[in-house]
């Protein structure tokens, strides 16, 4: 992780920290798995698979959860909202921090994929409804 790697602390850093995180939640792999080495890291093996192998790296759980909401429509709205994200994590990762958009607009893009991906309201256990309109 590049904070990890004695770069200064800046919100440069902390956009590169988020797409890591980012990458972390779809993939559920760490940077430090075991499977990242000779060169390989997370950005690397989500760049690889992008955009058209991208259900190869994501989460087996969010994939059998989509598979579960009604087949094949569930599992490539699963695949469009993956690619839009990921490609946000990968923007954000970039190399030259210069090259990093702000966390403003990632922020912004993310609420436009939630609205494109007509997300409204989250299903949490116990029966309970959380609004997620971003409104």
């Amino acid at each position: 992780m590049e904070y990890g790697q004695g770069i200064n602390v800046s919100t440069r850093g902390d956009v590169y920290s988020f797409g890591v995180m980012i990458m972390e939640i779809i993939t559920r792999k760490r940077p430090t798995n075991e499977m990242f080495s000779d060169g390989l890291d997370l950005r690397k093996w989500v760049c690889s698979a992008f955009p058209n192998q991208v259900l190869d790296i994501v989460d087996i759980s969010l994939k059998h959860e989509a598979y579960l909401e009604e087949g094949s429509g569930a599992l490539h709205k699963l695949e469009q909202c993956c690619i839009h994200i990921l490609d946000e994590g990968m923007m954000c990762t970039e190399e030259n921090p210069q090259k990093r958009p702000l966390i403003s607009s990632v922020a912004q893009r993310l609420k436009n994929v939630w609205k494109e991906m007509e997300f409204g309201t989250l299903h949490m256990e116990m029966g309970k409804n959380v609004d997620m309109s971003l409104d």
